[in-house]
């Protein structure tokens, strides 16, 4: 994640105030879920877990072959009620020194984090009905929104609506997941949406903009946020504003 920004209409509410901490920690285990992305955990060595907000980011620093140092942002995937680490979704970039070397540690060895920090997180009152919309990895931040509002809160009253747009049925990231979580929780509706679908795909097809329109009946009382890169989060967010969402409900992360 190049940029961390959260931005509510010309408002940006302020982050929380959470201690932020430098600390190492070893990795407990690092996962393969689709062709391109690892789900890594990442276990403190000799500190406490940090205090989060859900949709917050870690900040990590590698050196690479030349002996530049570089430091790469990643919303944290999992939920704050995990308290003995924190889990990271990385996707593998052809030619990325930081998203292959992710990928490629192993249980067991180390790297060092700082966190938590960003202000993308959820704004309370909630409203009526609340569209989480991603492409990617850009899921990471709405897979910790999501078990704080359904699971921690036990929130009955917000219906949740996760639009998440990826390519193939392979690509979907968690899929059985979100299934599960939309089956125990009735206001929660997940709309995987796919831009090359073939013929037995019965979901959305097309891509996350043209999904979320069809929902967005009664837009004052909606929230929507976004997270992915810039041209889909742009596009989003200017297609809710145009549909009658208020800008001061409508949030969003970048990264690039």
């Amino acid at each position: 994640m190049a940029e961390a920004s959260a931005t509510a209409g010309q408002q940006a509410a302020p982050a929380p105030r959470k201690k932020v901490s430098r600390a190492e920690y070893v990795i407990d285990y690092n996962e393969e879920v689709n062709p391109d992305v690892n789900v890594i955990r990442f276990i403190p060595t000799n500190s406490q877990m940090f205090e989060f907000e859900a949709g917050q980011f870690v900040s990590i620093a590698a050196v690479k072959p030349d002996g530049k140092r570089i430091a790469r942002d990643y919303s944290i995937f999992s939920p704050p009620s995990y308290r003995d680490g924190f889990e990271l979704c990385v996707k593998r970039v052809e030619g990325g020194f930081m998203s292959n070397y992710l990928c490629d540690l192993k249980k067991g060895d180390k790297i060092n984090a700082i966190g938590p920090m960003g202000g993308f997180i959820l704004r309370r009152p909630l409203p009526q009905e609340l569209f989480f919309v991603s492409t990617g990895t850009g899921v990471a931040p709405f897979r910790a929104m999501l078990d704080t509002l359904l699971v921690k809160e036990g929130n009955t009253e917000t219906h949740v609506y996760l639009v998440f747009g990826s390519r193939h049925p392979e690509d979907i990231i968690y899929r059985s997941h979100f299934e599960e979580m939309e089956k125990k929780y009735s206001n929660f509706h997940y709309f995987p949406t796919l831009s090359r679908a073939g013929d037995d795909w019965t979901g959305h097809r097309g891509h996350v903009q043209e999904t979320l329109t069809k929902y967005l009946s009664d837009p004052e009382k909606k929230g929507v946020y976004i997270c992915g890169l810039q041209i889909m989060v742009d596009q989003v967010k200017d297609l809710a504003v145009s549909k009658g969402v208020l800008p001061d409900n409508v949030y969003y992360e970048r990264y690039d």
